[in-house]
């Protein structure tokens, strides 16, 4: 073993304060990831995934993502765990997940949900496959829009590919492989009266999940 003296500058990034001090900023003292506007704002933290316009504010931290809008005084930014802790109080299951979530057979994102609905697109890798499952609160409407794919339905095995669409009714077990050389997509209408990540009952599990 060997121990070599290494001087570097060194921040932990516990906050969104030791973020505004490590970034480059503007003549005003602005802080910017991302693209923004800024008209006589001074000293601001912005960061984002598209255009902010920023009028007369000054010491602000505005983070928006896809997941949510963060506005708050900058020195205030440690409080953002409290608002952590009140979605976790509430039931709030986006401080579980984020709009996209990976899985080990890919990812899914969140694209469009509201009462009794929730839209999503699902990506499944070459030669990966879902748990064999089933919900007890929803049914489950599928559109292929990229690649090739099989099903189990029930007793059912179905080959499926773009432009296939398939219903899987409540308490129905279903799984998707991905057969194909290229990413499976599909888009997932869900339809019931709880749609939450936690209404999956596993039957059996490639990645040894419960």
């Amino acid at each position: 073993a060997a121990v070599v003296p290494l001087e570097i500058e060194w921040s932990d990034m516990g906050n969104f304060s030791a973020l505004y001090d490590y970034l480059e900023k503007d003549e005003d003292g602005n802080a910017v990831v991302g693209e923004s506007l800024r008209l006589d704002s001074k000293k601001n933290l912005i960061y984002s995934s598209r255009l902010v316009a920023a009028m007369d504010i000054s010491d602000l931290l505005v983070v928006d993502s896809e997941d949510a809008l963060l506005v708050a005084p900058l020195k205030s930014s440690q409080k953002v765990r409290k608002v952590v802790e009140e979605l976790i109080h509430s039931g709030d299951q986006r401080a579980l997940y984020h709009t996209e979530v990976y899985r080990p057979w890919g990812t899914f994102k969140v694209l469009e949900e509201g009462e009794g609905f929730k839209v999503k697109r699902l990506l499944i890798y070459p030669g990966r496959r879902t748990s064999l499952q089933r919900h007890n609160h929803r049914e489950e409407h599928w559109v292929v829009i990229k690649g090739r794919g099989k099903i189990t339905l029930g007793n059912e095995i179905i080959e499926v590919e773009k432009g296939d669409m398939i219903s899987i009714p409540k308490r129905a077990l279903h799984r998707i492989e991905n057969i194909g050389n290229e990413n499976l997509e599909i888009i997932e209408t869900q339809l019931g009266d709880y749609l939450g990540e936690d209404d999956i009952e596993r039957v059996e599990d490639d990645f040894g999940r419960e």
